[in-house]
């Protein structure tokens, strides 16, 4: 049976100090620390290496099927977990968008594949999501454990069956709940208080993990090898750091930062034969792109019903915060919607149609955050250059406010033939397979932190502009002043500027598994910006539009790929061909 590996969660000032000399070893995990102050991290026997950014939330788990555990990383603020398959300083080996901010990271090995994976715990609804690979997608499981504000997540195996099993310890008492039964649990009780910091491992090598809690009071670990009373104490002063555990050097021993523990050493059984760890395929170039990214959220179906005709917006305000609109099948001529804080409006076939002369379809000016909306068709709104039909930012694209509104969520969405901008993001903005097309400037647009845009398609914007426009403001996308922003899986073709473009001090941006085909201009523009990293992608076709070649004086803007004025870009693992250049750098 593979070891699993389990985390803490109570985050802790912390003070560094170097690990001292590894103590005998015994069989079972290990125990370490990571400092969120400065993303250190301190396992015995090896130098402290740093991983993540600071205020990330640890997690430490086998993601490959080999036997060791590896570090990983939850960023809080963007929803991404970030995985290394060794333990040193160095880049992500997997990156995934997973839940949402606010979300606790957790992994395990859910199916007894001998793989571990994520999964998350909503504390706002008390259920654990759970995903069966390192991929992005919904969950495969769902359970609800617990019931208390603030509960901390764990996992382990607590039998010994090769299967992690989810619980949640009530912060205020140190009682827990545990079981993977859809409902309910299968145990529960007490160990240690709740000023103490749960860890879990098989500290004694007999193939099932066992309690531990690392008590502040005496700078100690306090471990159980057999389901009741601690009977191994290890002294080591946290000073402020997250507690972790796991197999991290695939051995059979239990190196701790001093002390010598008073248990046998016990062989650890041997994963099953029928155990084969997963091995990830390559995925350069999307499926069906467009079509395949979900928010995993399940869509309502009963709420407060709107029908053609009715005043849209003074029926989202009556319904209040938190509700559900449902919008009839049919057109709604002429509505301007501006949601309030936590309501989810889902389509269900309707029609937004702005005649024309509305500026606003969906706009986000009131300070309401967490908004959800579900398969809306919106078109023939006038929103005008650097504004989107669906708009929701807060603040202006050079500047002043609009608001305070963040954490939106767009899903299976169709936006076209919109003068303006199809759809413009703000903080927090996650986007699912929305489809912006034939819109007069950009497909979507963009200005602020933690945004997600995953599948949809982007096509036809931005046709029949002067060169000077779309110098300026025109393509399938371009997001200016961004921070933590991740394309995946995205279509972009056909575009009368690039495909996808990031602008002016965009920083810390992800492009991937995307495929971007057939723009005027670059497939993909990355300028006057900075970390970012353009892998897997697939960019055909692209660059032919552009004036230099049409003129005969080529320059660099009709490449697949354009860095210009940029710094720190990893460009790796993409397929360029048929277009007007390959990969240029602009300095």
């Amino acid at each position: 049976m593979m070891k699993r590996i389990m985390m803490i969660l109570a985050l802790i000032a912390s003070i560094l100090v170097a690990p001292a000399a590894m103590a005998q070893e015994t069989a079972g995990d290990e125990v370490g620390f990571f400092d969120p102050a400065t993303g250190l991290w301190s396992m015995p026997g090896q130098e402290p290496f740093y991983f993540g950014n600071p205020g990330d939330k640890p997690i430490s788990c086998d993601w490959n099927g080999d036997g060791i555990a590896s570090v990983g990383q939850y960023r809080d603020s963007t929803g991404f977990l970030y995985l290394s398959n060794d333990n040193s300083t160095g880049m992500a080996d997997t990156s995934i968008f997973y839940g949402i901010p606010g979300d606790r990271p957790i992994c395990g090995d859910w199916n007894g594949d001998g793989v571990d994976t994520i999964g998350i715990y909503r504390n706002s609804e008390n259920l654990f999501y759970l995903r069966n690979s390192n991929t992005q997608g919904v969950a495969d499981e769902v359970y609800s454990i617990g019931t208390w504000s603030g509960g901390v997540p764990f996992a382990g195996d607590f039998d010994g069956d090769g299967i992690d099993t989810v619980g949640v310890m009530d912060p205020k008492t140190g009682y827990w709940q545990f079981g993977n039964q859809g409902g309910g649990f299968d145990k529960e009780g007490y160990f240690g208080t709740g000023a103490d910091d749960l860890v879990f491992g098989d500290w004694d090598g007999d193939g099932d993990d066992d309690f531990g809690i690392y008590r502040h009071a005496d700078g100690a670990f306090h471990l159980s090898t057999h389901g009741g009373t601690a009977d191994l104490i290890l002294k080591a002063p946290a000073d402020g750091r997250v507690v972790m555990s796991g197999n991290w050097f695939g051995e059979s021993g239990l190196q701790t930062f001093g002390g010598d523990l008073p248990i046998e050493p016990k062989p650890i059984p041997a994963p099953s034969d029928n155990l084969t760890p997963a091995v990830p395929s390559p995925d350069w170039v999307p499926t069906s792109p467009g079509g395949t990214a979900d928010s995993g959220l399940q869509v309502p179906t009963s709420g407060v019903t709107a029908y053609p005709g009715d005043d849209l917006n003074s029926l989202v305000k009556g319904a209040g915060v938190g509700a559900t609109i449902i919008l009839h099948p049919g057109t709604y001529y002429g509505q301007t919607i501006e949601p309030l804080y936590n309501q989810t409006i889902v389509g269900n076939g309707a029609v937004l149609d702005g005649r024309g002369t509305a500026k606003y379809a969906i706009k986000g000016r009131n300070n309401a955050s967490n908004v959800r909306i579900v398969g809306l068709e919106v078109k023939n709104y006038a929103p005008g250059k650097h504004t989107g039909a669906v708009d929701f930012r807060s603040t202006e694209y050079y500047g002043g406010g609009f608001g305070t509104q963040t954490n939106w969520i767009l899903e299976d969405m169709n936006v076209h033939h919109n003068y303006g901008d199809g759809v413009f993001v703000g903080d927090g903005g996650r986007l699912y397979n929305v489809v912006s097309t034939d819109n007069h400037w950009l497909g979507l647009g963009a200005h602020g932190r933690n945004i997600g845009v995953f599948g949809g398609e982007v096509a036809r914007n931005s046709l029949g502009l002067s060169d000077g426009d779309v110098n300026d403001h025109a393509g399938g996308i371009k997001f200016v002043k961004v921070e933590d922003v991740v394309i995946s899986g995205l279509y972009a073709h056909d575009n009368g500027g690039p495909g996808i473009w990031f602008d002016i001090t965009a920083r810390d941006v992800i492009i991937e598994n995307s495929l971007a085909t057939d723009n005027q201009r670059n497939g993909i523009f990355y300028e006057i910006s900075y970390d970012a990293v353009i892998r897997n992608n697939t960019l055909l076709r692209n660059g032919w539009g552009d004036p230099g070649y049409v003129n005969g004086d080529p320059w660099l803007w009709g490449s697949g790929i354009l860095i210009g004025t940029s710094r720190n870009v990893t460009v790796e693992n993409n397929y360029i061909a048929d277009s007007a250049g390959g990969i240029a750098i602009h300095d």
